[in-house]
């Protein structure tokens, strides 16, 4: 009798624990974060063309088909995931995943809050995306403030300031209520410094669909700083991004941009080299399918981008025959590519030009 009740202790003890178990595995908050292979798609579908445009483009579309059938400019993007532990255990093991803690990726803020931050970072890449294309092609146009966004507050350790990521900054109200429209850091430190020391000045902050107010009271100090300290310092904000319209002087050369469901600023290399694409005859890729990551400044300058493992896991899959990446991130792509023995070729690039010789090399 006594062997049957241990058996049947022990039998109960091993589901409960089992039990305990895959409920933690399963269901427990988990400190990592995946990045996993994402999309691979034709950028141009993300390029908006006015009436006025369009009509110019599609002059340029049907030459090029007459030359040759249109290849494809492709941009990439990485999946982050929040897995489970149970999930975490199968991405270590899996050659395309990368398990990273949340804390390296995402720092201290939640999920909604880095996805605000890389979205707006999207939207401000896009007037460098565009810019660029602009330069490069020598096309004039102007540029008109629209918003500014907080990009990162400053990390803190307890008490944090009032700003979140994506926040935008509205106006500036002095003590006696004049309110002053505010569309850049410059403009932000010019109205601060205009203030008098002492008293309490509001500015109007939109955080999604609601309009907030912050109070400040700047000192005789506060008032001598430079724009870095006042405008990030004392605002307690690490970066801000200026969205802005880059407007061509020719209607012929009016694009928009719309990658709002893409975060981050990775797409800026490839969104340049296919607005040059719309904008000149002819077809640019010679009839190939060519993936391209890597971030762009207004200078045409290319920046390295993370997650480029599983950029060439995804590219490779989807029958990209050239990968154009950050000169910074060409040796790991060429390691995993290797692993892949995959046809696929691999270009390392610092410039939009070096990237538009690439491309003007394809036979």
């Amino acid at each position: 009798m006594r062997q049957s009740y241990i058996k049947i202790r022990t039998v109960l003890i091993t589901i409960v624990v089992t039990t305990v178990i895959m409920m933690i595995l399963l269901y427990a908050p988990s400190p990592f974060v995946v990045l996993k292979p994402g999309i691979a798609v034709p950028a141009q579908g993300y390029i908006q063309t006015h009436e006025h445009t369009s009509l110019f483009y599609e002059q340029n579309s049907q030459e090029a088909e007459q030359q040759q059938e249109e290849g494809e400019l492709l941009l990439t993007a990485v999946l982050l995931a929040t897995p489970n532990l149970w999930e975490m255990l199968g991405s270590l093991v899996s050659p395309k995943d990368e398990v990273r803690l949340k804390t390296d990726v995402i720092g201290r803020s939640s999920m909604e809050e880095y996805a605000a931050r890389v979205t707006t970072m999207m939207r401000g890449s896009h007037n460098h995306a565009l810019e660029a294309a602009y330069r490069y092609l020598n096309i004039p146009y102007s540029i008109q403030p629209q918003k500014l966004i907080v990009q990162q507050p400053s990390t803190c350790l307890i008490v944090c300031g009032f700003f979140e990521a994506g926040d935008e900054i509205v106006a500036g109200v002095n003590a006696i209520g004049e309110e002053v429209i505010i569309h850049s850091v410059s403009q932000l430190h010019a109205w601060l410094t205009n203030q008098e020391a002492g008293e309490k000045v509001h500015l109007i902050v939109k955080r999604g669909d609601e309009r907030l107010q912050k109070t400040i009271t700047l000192h005789e100090d506060d008032l001598l700083l430079d724009k870095e300290k006042l405008v990030y310092d004392r605002l307690q904000v690490e970066s801000y991004i200026e969205l802005r319209s880059v407007i061509s002087d020719d209607p012929d050369y009016h694009l928009d941009i719309a990658t709002d469901n893409i975060g981050g600023p990775s797409a800026g290399l490839v969104l340049a080299l296919t607005i040059i694409d719309q904008l000149t005859p002819g077809d640019l890729t010679k009839g190939k399918k060519i993936a391209v990551t890597g971030t762009i400044n207004a200078e045409g300058e290319v920046g390295s981008i993370g997650g480029i493992v599983q950029k060439v896991y995804s590219t490779s899959e989807q029958g990209a025959q050239i990968f154009i990446v950050p000169k910074g991130n060409e040796e790991e792509a060429r390691r995993t590519l290797k692993k892949l023995d995959h046809t696929m070729e691999i270009h390392g690039v610092s410039t939009l030009e070096e990237a538009m010789q690439v491309l003007a090399s394809l036979q």
